[in-house]
C-alpha cells in the first residue's frame, strides 16, 4: 500500500498531523512507487498507451505520464531482464490448470524482485515453455507443474523433501501425489503461512484420498511416472555420454601439440 499511495499523499502540515493520528507510520519507499491506471483506451502507432478518463485521481495523474511499456519480457515471462519496473502478470497459458494460481506465483516473485529480496540470481531459461509450431496462434504456453515449481524455487518457497516429511505422513502424501497447489509453497519461505499445514491436511487431502487406489494412483500416476521417468532417465544417460565425450575431446585438444 505505501507504494500505491505514494503519488497521492500530501506533504502539508495538516496531512502530516492527520497521518500521525489516523494511521500507522508508512514505510519509506525511497522514491519508488506503483502507478495505478484506468483501463487503456488505445495504443497509438508509437506504442504509447492512452487511458480512459474516469475522473479518478489515477486517471488525472496518468494524463501527465508517458506510458510506453517495453514488452520484451525475458525473466520468467514477467519482466524485462534488468528492469522490473513493468511486470506482465497472467500472460501465460498453462497446459492444464488455471492462470490465476500461476499469477499468484508471478506476483510473489515480482514483489520480491522489487524489494531486492530474491534469494537467488535469476537467469533466462525456458525449460517450462511448451514447444509449439510457429504457425500456432498461442506462443506463450507453459507446463503448469514445471513453471509453478520454477517460480517457487526462485522465491525460495520450495521446501526440501526432509522438510516435508517432518510435517507428517498426510502432508507428505499430498506433496507427492498432488499437483503443484499454491499451498505447497506456503509451507516455507518468504510467503510462509501458518494455515498452510491445515489446508494440506484437510482440503487438499480430500482431493488425494478420493481418487481411489488402483485407478487413481497406479493408473494415473504410476504408469505416467514409469513412461516419462524412463524417457527422462534415457535422456539423462545420453546427455551424460555426450558430455563426457565433449570433455575428452577438449582435453585431447589441450594435450596434443599444435
Amino acid at each position: 500500500m505505501p507504494y500505491i499511495s505514494a503519488p497521492y499523499r500530501l506533504s502539508s502540515l495538516l496531512e502530516r498531523i492527520r497521518s500521525n493520528i489516523l494511521q500507522v507510520p508508512l514505510t519509506d519507499t525511497k522514491g519508488r512507487q506503483i502507478d495505478l491506471a484506468p483501463w487503456p483506451e488505445c495504443i497509438d502507432k508509437n506504442g504509447v498507451v492512452h487511458f480512459q478518463d474516469t475522473g479518478r485521481p489515477e486517471a488525472q495523474r496518468m494524463r501527465t505520464v508517458r506510458c510506453k511499456p517495453d514488452i520484451d519480457v525475458d525473466i520468467r515471462r514477467i519482466w524485462k531482464n534488468g528492469d522490473e519496473t513493468v511486470a506482465f502478470i497472467g500472460f501465460v497459458r498453462p497446459s492444464f490448470g488455471a492462470i490465476p494460481p500461476l499469477s499468484e506465483f508471478q506476483a510473489q516473485l515480482w514483489a520480491l524482485s522489487l524489494l531486492k529480496r530474491l534469494p537467488r540470481t535469476l537467469h533466462h531459461e525456458d525449460s517450462y515453455r511448451l514447444g509449439v509450431s510457429p504457425s500456432k496462434r498461442i506462443q506463450y504456453g507453459v507446463d503448469h507443474e514445471s513453471y509453478a515449481y520454477q517460480l517457487a524455487l526462485d522465491t525460495g518457497s520450495a521446501p526440501s523433501l526432509w522438510e516435508v516429511i517432518q510435517r507428517g505422513w498426510k502432508i507428505t502424501l499430498v506433496w507427492a501425489l498432488g499437483a503443484n497447489f499454491n499451498t505447497k509453497f506456503r509451507l516455507e519461505g518468504p510467503w510462509k503461512w501458518d494455515g498452510a499445514d491445515e489446508v494440506m491436511k484437510r482440503g487438499l487431502w480430500e482431493t488425494i484420498s478420493r481418487r481411489g487406489g488402483v485407478f487413481g494412483h497406479i493408473t494415473l500416476l504410476g504408469i505416467l511416472m514409469l513412461v516419462f521417468g524412463t524417457l527422462s532417465a534415457l535422456c539423462f544417460i545420453i546427455s551424460t555420454i555426450f558430455g563426457l565425450l565433449n570433455y575428452v575431446r577438449v582435453r585431447c585438444r589441450r594435450l596434443l601439440p599444435k
